[in-house]
């Protein structure tokens, strides 16, 4: 379990400081940029190998009836988020390569429906499906705890990659550095709304988090989320002037 937190915490953290890496995006191997083969290749490989190390850990415990769905209701239900991601990744590799050699014309039939694919459709179809795949990990948990407590130490170390996990999510996922609103909003609520879900589910059964290890990595993930988008926004708007401020509020606040 903790190998596979290792595994997915450095992937992030890998992922995030690569996406930034010019000379990544320069090497072109068979006409594609070298990060995108990264994005498109390794860094999911990465993650299913800490996604079935974890989950064989949970599964091979001992089982208690708390949660009315059977594990393999439970997993099948989490292999479709998980290929939804998959999909959404491939759509974002091709129009990514192409948006690559497409000039940058929004006049243009192609362009116009390429970005469609590029934009929001395959970002918001890769988050949204990961956020609900992650929230189905504390849910599937609940009915494998461990049977003695994680100790203290490896309990921190649990907290330390959530942590570490959750801001290179958040800097993946969001646009951080662009006013709170628009692109933003649906995911951030989303992430709210789940963390909340869990949380309230995971105190109504009175659960505690050193025998629900993987919960807690979640729980503390979906936060470190939020609060690092909050800090992000809060410091940008600080930095505005009155008139700017207005527009910032304005657009948290609008339906658009």
């Amino acid at each position: 379990m903790v190998l596979g937190l290792l595994i997915i915490t450095l992937a992030s953290m890998i992922a995030v400081a690569s996406h930034r890496w010019t000379r990544l995006q320069e090497k072109i191997i068979k006409n594609v940029p070298f990060n995108l083969w990264l994005e498109f290749l390794v860094y999911p490989l990465m993650f299913y190998v800490s996604i079935y190390l974890m989950m064989r850990n949970v599964i091979n415990r001992g089982s208690i009836d708390i949660i009315a769905l059977e594990d393999i209701d439970i997993i099948f239900i989490m292999y479709f988020f998980l290929i939804s991601v998959y999909i959404a990744l491939t759509l974002h590799f091709a129009s990514k390569v192409l948006w690559g050699y497409l000039k940058k014309n929004p006049n243009t039939m192609v362009y116009r429906i390429n970005e469609m694919f590029h934009g929001k459709l395959s970002h918001y179809l890769a988050y949204m499906n990961s956020f609900f795949f992650t929230a189905m990990i504390p849910i599937i948990e609940m009915n494998h705890p461990l049977i003695y407590p994680l100790d203290g130490f490896l309990l921190d170390l649990v907290i330390v990659f959530a942590i570490i996990f959750g801001f290179s999510a958040c800097k993946a996922v969001f646009y951080t550095n662009e006013w709170y609103g628009g692109y933003n909003r649906p995911l951030f609520i989303v992430a709210l709304f789940l963390l909340t879900i869990l949380i309230v589910t995971f105190r109504s059964f009175h659960l505690k988090y050193a025998y629900y290890p993987m919960s807690l990595f979640v729980h503390i993930s979906f936060t470190g989320i939020i609060v690092t988008m909050i800090v992000r926004q809060a410091m940008i708007f600080t930095r505005l002037n009155n008139k700017q401020r207005l527009r910032f509020l304005t657009k948290m606040f609008s339906a658009q």
